[in-house]
């Protein structure tokens, strides 16, 4: 989320870490797809456990199961979310921008459910470790969004990565 968020205030010669832009975006591409491969194994193993019920549906459909309505409901509805920012990031050549940034920008209200699908279902909630990583990784997307806001108002965007055929690069980060 924080290096999304960070890409795209970005100009096109600077450098994040040492890498150029579209290395940086490239890595959020490939970093993004592997937190959704990630999420679909924590979905399928929490359907498949037996420890609790919780059914396809309950994975999906927010707010439905028995057990733990709200927790596994926000987790579901991440998972949407997660869903529609990924489709949007696959059709983005055919989306306009707008509709593309309004879309895909349904990845921050995911992160935000997903973290409180963690702190309020968690196994490890009740451990001190596990708060300081929720609380890093809070302050570490949250410093990542006011720099991303910040750089909006100032007009400090990057400029957009233009389709192939118009000057610009032939994928989309």
């Amino acid at each position: 989320m924080a290096l999304g968020a960070l890409s795209t205030v970005m100009r096109l010669p600077d450098r994040a870490a040492g890498l150029p832009r579209f290395a940086v975006q490239a890595v959020h591409r490939d970093t993004s797809l592997l937190a959704l491969v990630l999420v679909g194994v924590h979905t399928v193993a929490s359907v498949l456990h037996t420890f609790v019920e919780i059914r396809w549906i309950d994975a999906v459909v927010p707010f439905t199961g028995p057990y733990e309505p709200l927790w596994i409901g926000l987790g579901a509805l991440a998972l949407d979310l997660l869903v529609v920012a990924a489709v949007a990031a696959a059709l983005r050549h055919r989306l306009g921008p707008r509709t593309w940034r309004v879309v895909h920008g349904s990845a921050y209200g995911a992160w935000v459910l997903a973290a409180a699908h963690a702190v309020g279902i968690g196994t490890d909630v009740d451990r001190t470790w596990a708060w300081a990583v929720a609380a890093a990784c809070l302050l570490v997307v949250a410093a990542a969004v006011v720099r991303r806001l910040r750089a909006g108002r100032r007009g400090g965007a990057a400029a957009p990565v233009r389709p192939a055929g118009q000057g610009g690069a032939s994928w989309a980060p």
